[in-house]
């Protein structure tokens, strides 16, 4: 008797050749990256600045005061740096549950075996990057906030702000939401706002953060050293490179001495665009999900700092948005941008610092998809509803 037609039986393939191709990425990946999770202490890693505290300028360590605290904690805990790294693994690890944990409640089990491959290319950056506890508290933040828990997606969002700043820019499309519900919301508001205050001026950590990113000058894998570097190519601008503020950045010659200040007011123009849009967008109550990844992604993709962790970004917070049938190309794009995000660094990192034309391509396409995907997702804000509606809009309670 055939099967040919049985219910279900091209999903069960899909599903058993997802799991293994999702075997054989993760065995790929953490094969090739054990030495640096094994010896990830040592005088060049973040790790080694997390642990002691300081920049690579030997000042104080520049990091918001809840990265500071989280590293004390694990400090607290550590004979030694060594020690020390395999701790922040591990919490790193914890945190990384709570983003599947996550996305378990939007997508079925089996979805998350393919979900899993776009971040096996980018696990050494998951676990030896402070990155993944910013974002795993915001994205529970979101998702709680969607699910009508605001007060407590507030506290999460603000919490993880204080890791890093990204998730800063959430906190406009919370507004936007609670104030055009009523004034009712506006005590949540406060409360909030309150306890921001608090955290931003209990310590001078975060101001100092502030002061340390705005005197960087533009990174290596930023868009504006990208467009610099195909520029160059053809008529050379007198542009070298230097490591400087804890990362590889462009020196710029005296004429273009702008752009560090341009980059940086593009990219908060970039968001207040995105939340510009949310503001006259009718449709917000179901669409927070779109717009958070929008803020982020624009946040990520215009700023004149874009370390290779930050790809998390928008990775993470595309997700939700999978398998909506708006959006189903975004799937591929993201297992995309995660290969081209590991073949930048670390695997063409040199030949970038030389400013090699093979490197400047990887880069340059890496950049075109993150963008792509921006224009992907404002389209589909604009076009038709798909046939296939997401859980989280079926279930929105805003």
């Amino acid at each position: 008797m055939s099967h040919g037609n049985r219910p279900g039986l091209a999903e069960e393939r899909r599903t058993a050749l997802a799991v293994v191709l999702a075997i054989v990425f993760w065995c790929f990946s953490v094969s090739l990256f054990m030495p640096q999770f094994v010896y990830a202490y040592n005088p060049y890693s973040d790790i080694n600045f997390y642990y002691l505290g300081e920049n690579p300028e030997g000042g104080a360590l520049a990091y918001p005061v809840g990265a500071l605290a989280y590293f004390s904690l694990a400090r607290a805990f550590s004979p030694d740096g060594y020690v020390f790294s395999y701790i922040i693994q591990a919490i790193s690890l914890a945190f990384f549950l709570i983003v599947f944990w996550v996305f378990s409640k939007m997508h079925r089990a089996e979805r998350l075996v393919e979900i899993s491959i776009i971040f096996s290319f980018l696990i050494y950056l998951v676990v030896l990057r402070i990155e993944i506890v910013a974002i795993a508290l915001a994205l529970l933040g979101v998702y709680l906030f969607q699910k009508g828990n605001r007060m407590a997606g507030w506290v999460l969002v603000i919490f993880s702000a204080f890791v890093k700043i990204f998730p800063a820019f959430l906190l406009p499309l919370f507004f936007i939401i609670e104030m055009r519900d009523g004034k009712k919301n506006a005590w949540r508001v406060a409360m909030a706002a309150v306890l921001g205050l608090l955290l931003f001026f209990g310590s001078d950590a975060t101001l100092n953060s502030l002061a340390y990113q705005a005197k960087r000058g533009i990174e290596i894998e930023s868009i504006y050293a990208n467009v610099l570097f195909i520029i160059n190519a053809f008529n050379p601008l007198g542009i070298s490179i230097e490591y400087s503020t804890g990362s590889m950045n462009i020196v710029l010659p005296e004429t273009l001495a702008f752009l560090a200040f341009a980059a940086s007011a593009l990219q908060i123009i970039a968001v207040i665009a995105m939340v510009a849009l949310f503001w006259l967008d009718t449709k917000r109550g179901e669409r927070l999900w779109e717009y958070s990844f929008l803020v982020m992604a624009a946040g990520v993709f215009a700023a004149k700092i874009s370390s290779t962790q930050f790809m998390l970004w928008p990775l993470v917070f595309a997700v939700p948005l999978m398998w909506n049938g708006k959006y189903k190309m975004l799937y591929p794009a993201c297992v995309a941008l995660s290969i081209f995000t590991m073949a930048v660094f670390p695997f063409g990192w040199g030949a970038l610092i030389a400013m090699e034309p093979a490197a400047i391509a990887v880069l340059t396409v890496k950049n075109l998809i993150l963008a792509g995907m921006i224009a992907y997702v404002a389209r589909g804000l604009s076009g038709k509803e798909g046939t296939e509606k997401a859980k989280y809009v079926r279930k929105a309670n805003l």
